[in-house]
């Protein structure tokens, strides 16, 4: 078909990675949204989406959703983990995200999209139309809203692949080459082959994330990309980077054994100084420059179908869950530091906050019956 209409409730998941992409991710929950693709005699794709994201937070702090999340003024309770109260109305919450897919052979692809978010009960009619440069529409609207710009790209030589990704995070043009520039990034690489293995069919995936501190944030609370509280692009969020490594064994009979295994740093600081040093030091932010708190994870799955399209899954996965308290305190620095604080703890005797880091080892073992409804 050369032109498709979604609208639905669904996960989406825009790139070519397979443990996650910068813009939009399946690590958040589903969200409403309106997706429109055109495809131009397979050689130029557009996708056009709009989505409703849930922030949780309530009609009663809509007062300081502009306001910067440093300001003495601001509220307290918006730190962390904050929902809103039960039956309270929300304040509207939505991305826009608009790409090209430019296919010059079929060895090689290269995309590129803006996206935004952006909040409150009415939103610029720029963002509805599906050609409109949001580097612009954005800088019309006095530059209030969250733009992220990106690129990703494929090539594939025999049975290689090599892939790259990078996103802009409020990219300042003409800042970019500037000693005392302040654009934040994330990008990705990643290699796949497909060979044989002892006669079996076999795929290696080898990729790594990187994510900078400034990505995935915003001085006003509304437009962080979040959607119920998670990331709305790479599951690792600002200030991380993680490694992936998947093999993959075709078996016979349409079984697959899948060995997988990660390591992500996820760095260590108090958030609200990090966000203030990123929009007003000219030197920025580095990346993991406070520490960091690291997990590795393995899994095991076994696959095999059973008939007619029904598969069942095995399987196995020890997991590294890593968990961060905040604390809000105001006691006194003396008495902050008497309290029972693992080794983790990272304490800002100036605002009172605490950040704790805590890890729990699970092992994971499920079985699945799983139905394939594609051909």
């Amino acid at each position: 078909n050369n032109f498709e209409l979604i609208l639905g409730k669904f996960q989406t998941n825009i790139g070519p990675f397979y443990s996650g992409n910068l813009s939009i991710s399946d690590n958040s929950p589903s969200f409403t949204q309106f997706l429109a693709k055109v495809n131009f005699d397979n050689k130029i794709y557009f996708s056009y989406l709009l989505g409703s994201l849930t922030s949780y937070l309530g009609k009663s702090k809509e007062t300081y959703i502009y306001m910067d999340q440093w300001d003495e003024q601001f509220p307290s309770g918006l730190y962390g983990d904050y929902i809103s109260d039960i039956s309270e109305p929300m304040v509207n919450r939505y991305v826009v995200n608009h790409r090209f897919d430019f296919l010059p052979n079929e060895n090689f692809r290269i995309g590129l999209y803006e996206q935004i978010i952006f909040g409150g009960d009415s939103f610029p009619i720029s963002y509805l139309i599906p050609l409109n440069p949001l580097f612009s529409a954005q800088h019309a609207t006095n530059d209030q809203d969250n733009l992220q710009i990106g690129l990703d790209l494929d090539y594939i030589n025999n049975n290689n692949r090599f892939s790259f990704a990078l996103m802009m995070d409020e990219w300042a043009l003409y800042d970019t080459f500037k000693k005392t520039e302040r654009n934040w990034f994330a990008y990705q690489l990643g290699y796949s082959r497909l060979l044989s293995l002892f006669d079996i069919k076999t795929l290696v995936k080898i990729e790594y994330s990187y994510v900078d501190p400034g990505a995935y944030t915003h001085r006003f609370i509304i437009n962080e990309p979040k959607h119920h509280g998670y990331n709305l692009g790479y599951w690792s969020d600002s200030n991380s980077d993680d490694f992936t490594f998947n093999t993959t064994l075709f078996l016979k009979n349409n079984s697959i054994l899948l060995f997988e295994y990660k390591y992500t740093r996820f760095g260590k600081g108090n958030e609200l100084d990090l966000l203030e040093q990123q929009y007003t030091n000219e030197l920025g932010v580095d990346h993991l420059g406070e520490g960091y708190t690291s997990k590795n994870d393995l899994s095991i799955m076994f696959s095999k179908l059973l008939k007619n399209n029904l598969f069942i899954d095995l399987e196995y996965s020890r997991l590294n869950y890593i968990n961060k308290i905040y604390f809000i305190s105001t006691m006194s620095n003396y008495h902050l530091f008497l309290l029972p604080l693992s080794a983790n703890s990272i304490i800002d005797g100036t605002a009172n906050h605490v950040y704790e880091f805590s890890s729990e080892k699970i092992h994971d073992v499920r079985i699945k019956l799983r139905y394939n409804i594609s051909k």
